[in-house]
């Protein structure tokens, strides 16, 4: 009997870390992504993209039809996390209702297994100094802090009370703590901490501890689930404590820098946060420290992942080893970034003078704005573009700035030359071309 593996949220960091590994394990790997999601670029290629919504049934019904006999297993990470406490609608819909769909799918179609991706959150916090387990229940008035939380509660028993009414579907429940590791894309808290730090615009950290688990012994904890997981049961995975200090101190190791951050405790970070809840009212910005920051980071946040260790295998390499390796990653990446803009600055500045020429020569007739197939504009250029390279102003040119903007920046622009053939040239060699012919916004 063949095996496919149905997987939801696959163009994030975690579900894209579960599809490499399932791939190279050699197995059939179908992923359900919403339209138009740029970061499916980052999904492996032997990977089957299924364009579907979670809220939408129907469009499900496509990743879920497969090859009779196959033996069908689902892994479901898709969720939307928010820093935000408050109720919101759309996180609802997603990490609840979707959640419900998925469900409804696995009984329709009789999968033979369903993995579904919880939170520690979901958890009820102890206090300090008791190691948080698994519980056989969820309710969202467990003294739950945080809207993220409260849905990946409620989602959580929708699995359990399926379980119960429904003896024929199998499932399990991983609760990660916080997740991180190298190509992290959509950057979470930890790799956005990593790189502010980085670029140095980390100036405090509160004292405090958090809990993250490597998104690579994640997703292989998470595999590992999918075959010896047991009917009904949760599996916490999580690491170590550490401190926001152990975490400067090795991005200063990794990265050979010297930065010192001044950690506040919760009393100082607190008040600090009534002033700039205050600051923010005038200024209109989102607050740079928030209530809900300062427990996340001062709550108890120690989770015992025996029983994943004990019955899957599950392991979690150092949280030193995985900072180190997020750093590195983050550095080569800003090295990339930067050898690619210095190459596109090259090529962009080698058309502007060869266009620069052909404004000279007389060769272009005409200047044209596209947006999608729409002729937006049509500018006709007379003699006077020949001299307009040595400062004289150009009429026909000297609104095109204005009118580009007006239209919107995803516009093309086109030169048509006398011969009739155009060139396609970016928003930035356009607006090259204005300057060239004399005209400057600061006129």
């Amino acid at each position: 009997m063949s095996k496919i593996y149905l997987l939801t949220g696959a163009a994030g960091l975690l579900g894209c870390n579960i599809a490499r590994q399932l791939v190279d394990a050699k197995e059939v790997v179908r992923a359900l992504v919403l339209k138009d999601d740029p970061a499916v670029a980052y999904v492996p290629d032997q990977v089957q993209i299924i364009y579907g919504d979670l809220l939408d049934i129907n469009s499900m019904e496509e990743l879920f039809t497969v090859p009779e006999g196959s033996e069908v297993i689902v892994i479901h990470c898709a969720s939307i996390v928010t820093m935000n406490p408050n109720p919101n609608p759309k996180v609802y819909a997603v990490n609840v209702d979707g959640t419900r769909n998925i469900i409804d799918m696995c009984l329709k179609h009789k999968v033979k297994k369903l993995v579904y991706v919880s939170s520690t959150g979901a958890i009820p916090e102890l206090p300090h100094g008791q190691k948080i387990k698994e519980v056989d229940h969820f309710l969202p008035a467990d003294g739950l802090v945080g809207y993220y939380s409260v849905t990946k509660a409620q989602a959580s028993q929708l699995v359990l009370d399926a379980l119960r009414w429904c003896p024929e579907l199998d499932a399990s429940i991983v609760h990660p703590s916080g997740i991180c590791g190298p190509n992290d894309y959509a950057f979470g808290p930890v790799a956005q901490t990593v790189s502010q730090y980085l670029n140095g615009e980390v100036k405090i950290g509160l004292d405090g501890t958090f809990n993250s688990v490597d998104v690579r012994d994640l997703a292989a904890g998470v595999i590992a689930c999918c075959d010896k997981g047991r009917r009904g049961e949760c599996y916490i995975m999580s690491n170590e404590l550490v401190t926001m200090k152990e975490l400067y101190d090795i991005i200063n190791q990794t990265a050979n820098m010297n930065v010192h951050a001044n950690i506040l405790s919760k009393g100082i970070a607190s008040l600090a946060v009534k002033f700039i809840k205050m600051q923010s009212k005038f200024t209109g910005e989102e607050p740079v420290l928030t209530d809900f920051a300062v427990y996340n980071m001062t709550r108890n946040n120690d989770f015992d992942c025996s029983k994943a260790k004990q019955e899957l295998g599950f392991s979690c390499r150092p949280f030193e080893e995985t900072i180190r390796d997020e750093v590195n990653w983050l550095l080569e990446e800003a090295k990339d970034s930067g050898e690619q803009n210095e190459e596109a600055e090259k090529n962009a500045e080698k058309t502007v003078e060869e266009i620069k020429e052909r404004i000279k020569m007389g060769d272009i007739s005409k200047v044209i704005v596209r947006k999608g197939d729409e002729r937006i504009l049509s500018i006709p250029l007379n003699i006077s573009v020949a001299v307009s390279v040595v400062g004289v102003a150009v009429a026909p040119l000297t609104f095109l700035p204005a009118m580009i903007s007006a239209i919107g920046f995803d516009c093309h622009i086109e030169l048509e030359k006398k011969d009739g053939t155009v060139m396609d040239v970016t928003n930035g060699v356009a607006s090259a071309i204005v300057d060239a012919s004399g005209y400057s916004d600061r006129n």
